[in-house]
């Protein structure tokens, strides 16, 4: 009883795994798989899983040992089998046993011995239990055969990625010499020689960001390979991390390499636009304010000859203008490209902010050096303009009076002798008396407006008054003629009858259109309106800095406790603003009084300024309003009625409504615009652009929990901004969720969108990004029935499935939509460009502008040269302009047009 009572304690079915007797020659090893193989599988799966760094050749032994105990395990189990099948066959061949185990001869034998055997037969296992604990022998060496295989898989699959983890140390020590090269090379350069020698630096740098690039690639590849290997719905997170990890070197890789380039790019076209239209700017002044005597220049031309000559020279003079006012524009915002990439490198690489101050001098300077010449020549464009206007003022008077003259001439002694034969009744004889009247009148008017232009001090003044003497000396002597034949009074009775009243207007038609004279008022209406406003606008600007902030400066201790310290949130930079429209831009817009139709190009060219001042106070000018809303006292009030000023609210808010202003202002002056059209157009656009801006800025601070690295001034200028539903084939959940998403020239970052909680502001928490340079494809039809859905096919289509690349996107409208489309599609091309092309010549003429320009005023041919190159020169720098601030090709534009040979201009000394 002793001896069973273990087995009593422990009962064991003959089907129970667990009721295998293990051999002892078995290896410790083996007898620990067989007792626990599972459990000590998930240990030390769990145990290799921490142990992140084991050395590849340990792990290949481990493969080894694995092998050996597979291979020991199958040996042993088949021995055992073998030996329980010969059991079997000798239980089946023994008779003895057979009878021992018959029923009937147990009942013949004694009780005593007949307990005794069945004591002994009980301790002989019988056929079913040899055959059970063969089946379990068999079915417990299955599942350890595939425990091992599956641990041979396990430790192959962790060999392969020490390797990949391997191979990224290698790829991250590359990244990591490639950023430190990348930051040691951020030098700027002072002129365009130091642009191109950092340009030839830099091409020696992407056959190694190639390399990079590509090594990364596949090591991505090898990794999404491998994930696919161990047959399991919880992968362990290390491939997952290291394919993230690489996703993130790449687009830093690239991204840091791309605006490298956009910079030494941009620097080489700044210098060498401000050179050529420094040069332009020279040609034109000395062309311009060259003297020459016009009358005695066209002396041998008729008047039609001579007015058809300056017509079409005042033509020229106005297309030069548009070409060089756009060439100035265009460098000008060059400039800005270049100080906005040497903004988002040095942010990139984390430079103090004092690293650019010498560049933004020098582009000051560059700037100022432009912009005084550029009004330099406008000045003396002006000038120029003015004598032409005023010949042809003179033209016009001579061929009046030569009109007077000929009538004379016609009117001889002989048709007097003959007027006295005719019957004052005669129609012939009426005729003449109210040609004599018309002509009469035609006199008076010409003196007239002959003294008028001598009083404007006219430039042919001499020449005005001299003909205009002549005239009425000679219709004086004439008309006394007439007098002594005829009365008088009947030749004024009988010529006022049918007397012509609207000779006046036909003269002044035959100098202005009247289509044109209305729009010339018109213009002049809104530029006095537009002025006028300004001034306006200035004087409210500084009562509200005079009064409101001065008296919060001088006595801060009757300051509210809600405003105490808070200047800067309540007034924002309204003392910029004020300061720009004071000293700048009211005094560039006064110059333009005299030609309306230019204004445009005054907007234009304080873009920048605009885009600063106006961007920083619109996107901030909500938190304004709401720190104003949660005040109710008296302050302000004091103030406005002890200074009988309007209130602290209506002055803060004029800067937005100034900008709604200049819109309606632009919008009507390119109503009555023809051949300006253009700059009006651009300044407009300029205007709406500036609360666009503003808005992307505002939402773009909302944007928090950027990825490791990244910045908001390495993202670049917002293009556009939205909320949709989307979807990522990568989600196992395939539902759309609600993101905000940004466009940037190099990247469009997705984030999650987090309403505000009671009065707190809307937050957007950063997801991921994709890189514009790997957009390869925009679907924009996907189903039936969802017009605002559009797809998104990213990354390297050789590499993966683009199915499994695809973000879809749904718009809440089909504009929306459309604007996205258009705009990531300009991205793709340009970025396509940018990997195509290689450097190369332009076909335009690279030469400089020529020092010495022929300048008769009746040398077409030499005009219209030096009209066409200006418009060359605005065209092909306004094309490369167009092309490098949307982040197209760069390469190709290094080497344009420009001429890189010759002396340096002042400039360049700087």
């Amino acid at each position: 009883m002793q001896q069973q009572q273990p087995q009593q304690q422990q009962p064991q079915s003959p089907n129970s795994v667990s009721s295998v007797i293990i051999p002892p020659s078995l290896p410790l090893a083996l007898q620990t798989l067989i007792n626990g193989g599972a459990s000590t599988t998930t240990a030390t799966a769990a145990s290799r899983h921490r142990s992140h760094h084991h050395s590849t050749d340990r792990t290949t032994g481990k493969v080894d040992d694995w092998a050996q105990v597979q291979e020991h395990i199958h040996t042993r189990v088949a021995q055992v089998v073998q030996r329980g099948r010969d059991i079997l066959n000798l239980m089946e061949r023994s008779n003895e046993l057979k009878v021992k185990n018959d029923p009937q001869l147990l009942s013949s034998t004694d009780t005593s011995e007949t307990l005794n055997q069945s004591q002994q037969q009980s301790s002989i296992p019988s056929a079913d239990q040899i055959r059970n604990l063969l089946l379990v022998m068999s079915d417990r060496e299955q599942k350890l055969s595939e425990l091992a295989t599956q641990q041979q898989k396990f430790i192959l699959w962790r060999v392969q990625f020490i390797r990949l983890e391997r191979e990224w140390n290698e790829i991250k020590n590359m990244t990591n010499n490639f950023e430190v090269k990348i930051a040691s090379n951020l030098t700027l350069a002072i002129s365009l020689s130091d642009a191109e020698k950092f340009h030839r630096d830099h091409e020696d740098i992407k056959p190694f960001v190639d390399r990079i690039c590509e090594r990364i690639d596949t090591l991505q590849r090898k990794t999404e390979k491998l994930c696919t290997l161990l047959s399991t719905n919880d992968p362990p997170a290390g491939p997952t991390e290291l394919i993230n990890t690489l996703i993130s070197a790449r687009q830093k890789v690239q991204l840091q390499f791309e605006d490298r380039l956009r910079l030494i790019n941009a620097q080489i076209i700044f210098y060498k636009s401000s050179e050529q239209v420094s040069q332009m700017l020279d040609t034109l002044e000395r062309e311009y304010r060259t003297l020459e005597d016009i009358h005695e220049k066209l002396k041998v031309y008729t008047d039609d000859e001579v007015q058809k000559i300056l017509v079409d020279r005042l033509e020229q003079l106005d297309e030069n203008k548009h070409s060089f006012l756009r060439a100035c524009t265009v460098a000008r915002q060059k400039s800005d490209l270049f100080h906005k990439y040497a903004l988002r490198n040095a942010a990139n690489l984390i430079k103090p902010d004092t690293y650019l101050k010498p560049l933004e001098q020098k582009i000051k300077n560059v700037s100022a050096i432009l912009k005084n010449k550029e009004d330099s020549v406008l000045n003396a464009w002006h000038h120029r303009k003015k004598i032409i206007d005023e010949y042809l003022q003179y033209i016009s008077f001579k061929r009046n009076t030569d009109k007077v003259f000929v009538w004379i001439d016609e009117h001889d002694e002989c048709f007097v002798s003959k007027l006295e034969e005719l019957d004052i009744n005669d129609e012939g004889y009426m005729d003449f008396v109210r040609a004599l009247k018309e002509k009469k009148i035609m006199v008076r008017k010409l003196v007239e407006r002959a003294d008028v232009l001598v009083e404007r001090s006219h430039s042919f003044a001499p020449l005005i008054k001299d003909t205009c003497n002549r005239l009425d000396s000679g219709f004086n002597d004439f008309f006394q003629k007439i007098m002594r034949i005829n009365n008088k009074e009947e030749i004024d009775k009988e010529a006022g009858r049918k007397s012509d009243s609207s000779l006046e207007e036909k003269l002044e038609q035959q100098e202005l259109n009247e289509g044109k004279r209305k729009a010339a008022k018109q213009r002049e209406l809104i530029f006095n309106e537009l002025l006028n406003t300004e001034r306006a606008y200035v004087d409210s600007l500084n009562k509200c800095i005079q009064y409101y902030l001065g008296e919060m400066r001088q006595h801060p201790e009757d300051v509210p406790d809600i405003f105490r310290n808070k200047e800067s949130v309540l007034f924002l930079n309204i003392e910029e603003i004020h300061n720009f429209h004071k000293n700048l831009f009211i005094k560039d817009l006064e110059r333009y009084a005299d030609s309306p139709e230019d204004v445009g190009h005054c907007f234009v060219t304080w873009a920048k300024q605009f885009h600063i001042y106006y961007v920083e106070y619109c996107k901030n000018n909500e938190t304004c309003i709401k720190l104003l809303s949660q005040y109710r006292g008296p302050y302000f009030e004091t103030i406005q009625h002890k200074y009988q000023i309007d209130t602290i609210n209506s002055y803060l808010i004029k800067p937005v409504q100034r900008i709604t202003k200049y819109e309606l202002l632009l919008q009507r002056l390119m109503s009555c615009c023809e051949e300006s059209k253009g700059e009006v157009k651009e300044g407009y656009d300029l205007m709406c652009s500036v609360p666009k801006k503003a808005n992307d800025a505002m939402h773009l601070s909302y944007l928090d929990e950027l990825e490791s690295g990244l910045t908001k001034e390495a993202l670049g200028d917002v293009l556009l901004q939205n909320s949709f539903q989307v979807w990522d084939s990568k989600q196992l959940i395939k539902k759309g969720k609600e993101r905000h998403v940004f466009l940037f020239e190099t990247s469009i970052v997705i984030a999650k969108i987090v309403k505000p909680v009671s009065r707190g502001a809307i937050r957007y928490i950063y997801k991921y990004k994709l890189m514009t340079a790997e957009i390869f494809d925009v679907k924009e039809h996907l189903e039936a029935g969802e017009p605002c859905k559009f797809a998104l096919y990213t990354g390297r289509p050789m590499s993966s499935h683009a199915a499994d690349l695809r973000v879809t996107l749904k718009a809440n409208d089909l504009n929306t939509k459309q604007q996205w489309v258009i705009r990531i599609r300009e991205l793709i091309q340009e970025n396509d460009l940018y990997h195509d092309l290689t450097m190369h010549e332009t076909n335009a003429k690279p030469g400089i502008i020529p020092n010495k320009v022929s300048t008769p005023i009746i040398n077409n041919s030499n005009n219209t040269s030096l009209d066409r190159r200006s418009q060359e020169i605005a065209d092909n720098i306004s094309d490369e302009y167009e092309h490098i601030s949307r982040g197209g090709s760069l390469s190709s534009m290094t080497t344009g047009s420009f001429s890189s040979s010759g002396q340096h201009h002042q400039m360049q000394q700087v």
